[in-house]
């Protein structure tokens, strides 16, 4: 019974143990790239995150999201399409401009990183 109150605990608590970043914030994550069914590109990260709005932020959109495993990649640039095809199926470092919560129906995971560099998961 200690054991099976212990394993309960310790599951509850996990998303607790997750690291926590702010929407809009510029960060890097590493993890494995892959193309999800339906063709959207994502991260899935190597530990999962929680994101908060900043302090201030009261237009509803920046919800918080705890356990955060996927993020979809959002890209504009030809170059960081080219990086991704380099780096898809392997781990690599993503470079986000900025954190933001889904808002349309293209949206497919509800954090998404707006893309600024993919690199070697060793590299800055």
């Amino acid at each position: 019974m200690k054991k099976l109150f212990t394993l309960l605990l310790l599951c509850t608590s996990l998303p607790a143990l997750a690291y926590e970043y702010k929407y809009g914030e510029s960060v890097a994550f590493t993890g494995k790239l892959q193309t999800m069914r339906g063709g959207w590109m994502a991260i899935v990260l190597d530990k999962p995150i929680t994101v908060v709005p900043k302090p201030g932020d009261d237009d509803g959109i920046d919800t918080p999201e705890t356990g955060v495993r996927t993020m979809q990649l959002a890209m504009s640039s030809p170059e960081n399409f080219r990086q991704y095809q380099r780096f898809k199926g392997r781990m690599a470092r993503v470079q986000c401009e900025t954190l933001y919560h889904s808002h349309t129906a293209h949206h497919q995971t509800p954090v998404l990183c707006t893309v600024a560099r993919i690199s070697a998961p060793d590299r800055p």
